[in-house]
This record gives C-alpha cells, structure tokens and sequence, in this order.
C-alpha cells in the first residue's frame, strides 16, 4: 500500500506544544487511570543540561556551532546548513534580547555575540520547562526564550521531555513530556498524531490511498 498526501494550500508549522506522555499501559502510580502524569496542581521542571569536563561546563542548546554533535556531521552541505540555521537563530535571539545586531556571516560572529556565548553560564544556567498535565504551547515566532527552549528540547538538551511522540517510543524507559508540532496545510491543522493514523493503514485493503486537501 502507498500514501500520498495532495494539498493545494501551502505547508508550515502551526501550533507547538509539550504534551503529557500518558500511557495507560504503564503504570504512573494510578495517574494513568485519570489521563494524568503528575498529580494534579503538579509539575516537573528541569535546567538545561550541562556536561562538564575538566572544568569546562557546555550547555546542549542546540546553538552552538562548536559542538561536538554540530562537528562531527559528515555530510558536509549538511553540516554547513546546521551551522547557517544556528547563526541566524543566535543573530536574531542576541538582536531581541541584547540589542546587538550581528550579521550571521561576519568572519568574527562569535567574538561579537554577547549573551548567547556557549560558555556564558549566568545566561544557560537560567533556562528551563516546566511542565504539568496540561499542554505548554511554544510560540518560538514572538517570544525569544520559548524559541531557545524549542531549538534546545530539538538538541535533547531536557531528559523530561521527548523531542517527538515517535521518539519517546523508541526509548526503553521515556519521559512524561514530548515535544509535538502541528502540521499547517492551508487552515488544516494536521497534528503528528493525525499524522501517524494517515500512515496507520496497514489492516486497508486499498493498493492505493490518497488523502486530497482543496484549500
């Protein structure tokens, strides 16, 4: 069986969230039973995570260049893409939160950033989520740390949250959060778990299914 998916409207991200992970075969202490992962008026908050080796603390943010995840790309149109994403992101977060505006392919970016140096911990040590049974939206578009906190739950920088629904699966033991993006199609809202049961057709005995969108 194949899918297709037809849409004249144009695709973009709409509505970003951090969802509860409920699973109601594993049990959470009987919050399962209630749609629930942490009792309520609960919640779970996390720091961004930090390896320290001799000495040397690194922030996982997702923003930095000089990161061993971001260097060891092989692929190297791949790699300079990752780093060209990573410039304009911190050459648009240090023009909103410090006033200081960068061009991203100046030779000296980094002598020029202020605030979102890897290595300034005044700055990463404050960045956290804080997550309850209820949805988090993200509008990382308007608010500058909403879009440091996506870009960082994207690098797995926080072991409370999934960067997907699907990854969260993967894992052997995952976490009560996970990061879900909505697929815009026109003013279709796709979300990743319609996603997953458009895909989901395997008991169908169609050859062929396809999902037309006339937006």
């Amino acid at each position: 069986m194949s899918l297709t998916l037809v849409s004249n409207g144009p695709s973009a991200t709409g509505p970003i969230s951090i969802k509860p992970l409920i699973n109601p075969e594993s049990d959470n202490m009987g919050l399962q039973d209630y749609n629930l992962v942490v009792f309520p008026g609960t919640f779970q908050e996390e720091q961004l995570a930090c390896l320290e080796k001799n000495g040397i603390k690194r922030y996982i943010t997702g923003l930095n260049e000089f990161a061993p995840e971001v260097k060891n790309i092989k692929d190297a149109e791949q790699r300079e893409a990752v780093i060209k994403d990573i410039r304009e992101t911190v050459a648009q977060l240090e023009k909103e939160l410090a006033s200081n505006i960068i061009s991203p392919d100046d030779p000296d970016f980094w002598t020029k950033v202020k605030l979102l140096k890897p290595d300034n911990d005044e700055f990463w040590s404050k960045i956290s989520v804080r997550c309850g049974n209820e949805p988090l939206f993200l509008n990382p578009k308007n608010d500058p740390f909403d879009l440091i906190k996506l870009k960082a739950i994207e690098a797995g920088a926080f072991s409370i949250v999934a960067k997907s629904w699907e990854d969260a699966q993967a894992m052997a033991k995952p976490p009560k959060f996970y990061l879900d993006k909505t697929v815009v199609h026109g003013h279709e809202f796709l979300t990743q778990n319609s996603l997953r049961s458009f895909v989901n057709l395997d008991n169908l005995d169609h050859t062929n299914v396809i999902f037309c969108r006339h937006l």
